[in-house]
């Protein structure tokens, strides 16, 4: 007799994994992103008003989509320039958050950041950053099947006799920290720079009170180039043109023991961005991960603003290809020439060396 309840048995597996995770404290890592430098201040807080104005950038991001549940992140992401106040680089705010599983542990972190800014030369700015945050991780119990519950003829029809913990979340506080070079000049722009996440350990089980959120180390690199040098002078004088460009880049993160390396490039011109990455546990290019596929657009609002929409695509391609690709949007609005504090406090015009462009991707 064929039955009827396969679903059942595939919710009960996935129980079993949630259940095990609790209890035993797994070993949770962060969530990542294909789109990593349009999530800057996510991976590093020194990024927080290191370009000048007001950043506002919006990521979502929909993994694995061959499994029957959701394994979807959503990130929103403001910071802005100060650099009216001294020694300031510029403050943000972040919100994050992903669910695992068909939604029964869902994590949000929300967290304010502040950088300062040093300054010595006029193409160099050295930026220092950090994120305070507040995090919930919680789990529903609810959503889990059990063997007490599961009929072999109609599937879950039966109460369970499971008692849940006395504990349905957690939160706790999360600091990062990092820094980040700026340097630039005629033709190029190029950061360097890396950060520290997690730095107390906080304790995240549900049951086994030992469980904790493991650091993560973060370095980055990338740089801005210029096809035509020439054009550069309007864009450095806070202009916004329509120049062709490279930005090859490499990310890598190391937490608890776990290696992750992004490299790749993007190109950009008549306003249209192309885009190829691959992702590794190492610098190996014979043995890939995953490949990243990039495309998007610059829409100019002004000679100063205007918004970016990215879409990317993760193509599996070791033994996880049968999980299906990923898709990740990015939308980003960037106000690029408009000194929010020193508007307000009417130093707008005032000389700054702090007032030195960086070049947004």
């Amino acid at each position: 007799m064929k039955h009827n309840y396969s679903p059942m048995k595939t919710r009960y597996l996935l129980s079993l994994v949630v259940l095990f995770s609790a209890i035993t404290g797994v070993k949770s890592q962060d969530q990542n992103y294909s789109q990593f430098f349009n999530n800057n201040i996510y991976y590093n807080p020194a990024y927080a008003g290191l370009y000048n104005g007001v950043r506002t950038s919006v990521n979502y991001r929909n993994q694995w989509t061959n499994l029957p549940y959701d394994f979807k992140s959503y990130n929103v992401a403001v910071d802005m320039s100060a650099r009216s106040l001294p020694g300031a680089g510029g403050l943000g705010l972040i919100i994050h958050h992903n669910n695992e599983g068909e939604g029964m542990i869902n994590n949000l972190y929300a967290g304010l950041v502040l950088a300062t800014r040093i300054h010595p030369s006029e193409d160099y700015a050295i930026q220092f950053g950090i994120t305070t945050a507040i995090c919930q991780k919680k789990i529903d119990w609810d959503g889990l099947v059990f063997p007490d519950q599961l009929d072999g003829k109609y599937g879950n029809i039966f109460s369970t006799n499971f008692t849940e913990p006395y504990r349905s979340d957690v939160i706790y506080p999360d600091f990062n920290f990092g820094t980040v070079l700026n340097y630039n000049s005629e033709g190029m722009n190029a950061r360097i720079g890396g950060s520290v996440h997690h730095i107390f350990q906080p304790k995240i089980g549900f049951v086994n009170a030992e469980s904790q959120l493991y650091m993560k180390f973060v370095a980055h690199a990338d740089a801005v180039i210029y096809i035509n040098k020439g054009s550069t002078d309007k864009w450095k004088k806070g202009g916004r043109s329509d120049i062709a460009r490279i930005n090859p880049g490499i990310l890598y993160e190391n937490q608890n023991g776990a290696n992750a390396f992004s490299l790749g490039l993007n190109a950009y011109k008549s306003y249209i961005y192309l885009g190829l990455w691959y992702r590794n546990e190492d610098i190996n290019t014979t043995n890939l991960n995953s490949m990243v596929f990039l495309a998007g657009v610059n829409l100019p609002i002004n000679e100063d603003s205007r918004i970016k929409i990215m879409y990317s695509y993760d193509y599996i391609m070791n033994k996880l290809i049968a999980t299906g690709g990923t898709h990740e949007i990015s939308v980003i609005f960037e106000f690029s020439n408009e000194n929010v504090f020193g508007a307000i406090s009417g130093k707008g015009k005032k000389k700054n060396w702090g007032t030195i462009p960086c070049a947004t991707f």
